[in-house]
C-alpha cells in the first residue's frame, strides 16, 4: 500500500497503474484560421450521455491546443488498429514543422473540420465546454454528425508506445 506522504513513491505508483491501461487513440482535426491541424490524443473519454458528449484532453504544449476553443468545430477520428501509420503521422510530426494534411487524404466533415479519409469512425461537432485539468485541458465535443464502419478494432494506448511525440520520424 502507497503512503500518500511519499509524494515519489506515490507518483511512482500513479504512473504505473496509468501505463497499463489501455486509452483508444483518436486524432482531433480543426481548422486554424482556414488551415486544417490535428493531433494524436491518448486521453480521450464519453463524458455525458445526454446529451451525448465526448471530451478530448490536448497538451498545453500541442499546436493543435492553440486552435481549438469553446465553439471550435471539431472531428474527432477514431484509429483503426492497422492505422499506426496515421498515429505517427499525427502523432510525431507538428504542425510547426510539416503540414501533416499534405501527407494524407483528407475532405471536409460536415461541420468544415479536416474529416482524414479512410477512417471509418468519427464523429464531428463544436466544442461546448473547455476545463483546465493540468497540463492537459478537456475540451468537450457535442457530435452532430458521425460515422460508424466496420472495422478490426481500435488502435490502442499499448500498440503506439514507441511513438515519440512531437519528434518527426
Amino acid at each position: 500500500m502507497t503512503d500518500n506522504a511519499d509524494d515519489n513513491n506515490l507518483t511512482d505508483t500513479l504512473v504505473d497503474i496509468a501505463s497499463a491501461l489501455n486509452y483508444p487513440m483518436v486524432v482531433l482535426t480543426t481548422l486554424s484560421g482556414s488551415h486544417p491541424v490535428g493531433c494524436l490524443v491518448g486521453f480521450s473519454s464519453q463524458s455525458s450521455m445526454e446529451p451525448f458528449r465526448y471530451t478530448v484532453f490536448l497538451s498545453v504544449k500541442n499546436h493543435t491546443f492553440d486552435a481549438v476553443s469553446v465553439g471550435s468545430e471539431v472531428c474527432v477520428h477514431f484509429l483503426a488498429s492497422n492505422q499506426k501509420d496515421l498515429a505517427r503521422l499525427f502523432g510525431e510530426w507538428s504542425d510547426d514543422d510539416i503540414d501533416k494534411f499534405d501527407h494524407c487524404d483528407w475532405t471536409e466533415a460536415p461541420n468544415g473540420a479536416p474529416l482524414i479519409a479512410g477512417v471509418v469512425r468519427w464523429f464531428a461537432g463544436p466544442v461546448v465546454a473547455h476545463d483546465a485539468t493540468g497540463d492537459h485541458h478537456g475540451f468537450a465535443v457535442e457530435p452532430r454528425a458521425a460515422q460508424s464502419g466496420p472495422w478490426p478494432g481500435q488502435l490502442d494506448y499499448q500498440r503506439v508506445l514507441d511513438l515519440e511525440a512531437g519528434k518527426g520520424p
